[in-house]
């Protein structure tokens, strides 16, 4: 765990566009901000996986190898609580 760096959760939805997801997990990446995503449901999830994917291509054309953690977490929606999958991206330069 890296204290004192800068974190992000990005919220990922069933209509997020993924290759504007993927560019904003690279875009913090360079700016050494630790990148998690959460989704709650399978449309959302499916979304985050093609988000992941499309990461996955623009880190590689740069040479930076990335992988990405599920855990669950329980998130306090205006629906009350929901479980989500969140998603923590992990670099290997």
């Amino acid at each position: 765990e890296d204290y004192g760096m800068e974190e992000i959760i990005l919220k990922i939805g069933k209509n997020t566009n993924h290759v504007w997801a993927a560019k904003s997990i690279t875009e913090n990446v360079a700016k050494d901000v630790k990148v998690s995503v959460d989704a709650i449901g399978l449309e959302a999830n499916y979304i985050a996986v093609k988000t992941f994917i499309q990461a996955k291509e623009d880190f590689s054309s740069k040479g930076i190898n990335v992988s990405f953690s599920p855990a669950y977490v329980v998130l306090i929606t205006t629906n009350g609580s929901k479980t989500a999958v969140r998603w923590d991206v992990i670099i290997t330069r």
